[in-house]
């Protein structure tokens, strides 16, 4: 019998969760650990519609990126939090949900993103030392990838865009060609300058406030704003592989209703 919790230990081995940031809630989230498990449902988030859609195709566990949940007092209709939990235990259904530590981890989030956009990347900010890894590649946040040719940062953006299935990205031309990329999934922007001081003449990432803009401008490098969604959705199809390897038995699926809430003019 294949166990929610068997199916835990597995995707920990991907993703450990020693290597969460302090203020994450990552892990074995919901529902029973002895619970047999014959169908799995992976989503960037655990929406309702995404509980829905795992009743609808008879899973009885949902793998998520983003948490259920933060900090939870308590557990009524009344928040989105509560609501949704409630609706998943009501449905028989548990949640495993790999924050910070898959996008730390190798072959994680940063990686799958990485591998999207045709990089072969290196650990931009290391939770350790590279030289532990013949690949030159550490646990760590964030990668950086250098393209085999210079490019416009606008061509640039516009491959990212196509790449992703982005619906619009936002970018900045600082004047210089595309040949060192700093990328992060989800919101990175507090690496920029991280980035900047490794050579990167360009930086992708999910969220970029206006500020950034400026601070980017002022140092000279190239912005991609590719959306929280769209740069770390990639890594639901690498999930969904490695549970598939792992426990060859099991039907394992991709989210068909979980989309960008964000639309554009």
């Amino acid at each position: 019998m294949i166990t929610a919790g068997k199916i835990y230990e597995e995707i920990e081995a991907l993703a450990p969760i020693n290597l969460k940031m302090k203020w994450d809630n990552a892990g074995f989230l919901a529902g029973r650990t002895d619970s047999q498990v014959d169908c799995v449902l992976v989503a960037l988030d655990v929406t309702a519609d995404v509980i829905r859609e795992a009743k609808r195709v008879g899973a009885q566990l949902i793998v998520s990126h983003h948490p259920m949940f933060f900090e939870l007092h308590r557990v009524t209709g009344d928040t989105p939090e509560g609501e949704n939990l409630i609706l998943l235990l009501e449905n028989g259904l548990s949640a495993i949900c790999m924050h910070t530590n898959l996008d730390a981890a190798r072959g994680g989030v940063n990686d799958a993103l990485a591998h999207a956009l045709g990089f072969s990347a290196q650990t931009l900010t290391a939770f350790g030392s590279e030289e532990e890894h013949a690949d030159g590649l550490s646990a760590g946040l964030g990668r950086i990838g250098v393209t085999d040719v210079p490019e416009e940062p606008r061509a640039f953006a516009l491959r990212v865009k196509n790449a992703l299935g982005c619906a619009g990205v936002r970018y900045l031309d600082a004047g210089r060609p595309v040949r060192r990329v700093g990328m992060v999934g989800g919101a990175g922007s507090s690496l920029l300058n991280e980035a900047a001081a490794l050579g990167c003449d360009t930086f992708l990432t999910g969220e970029i406030k206006y500020s950034v803009f400026v601070q980017a401008k002022q140092l000279g490098i190239n912005l991609v704003e590719a959306g929280h969604f769209y740069t770390e959705n990639v890594v639901c199809d690498v999930l969904a592989q490695h549970i598939k390897t792992a426990f060859p038995l099991l039907r394992v699926l991709k989210s068909s209703v979980h989309t960008d809430f964000a639309q554009f003019l």
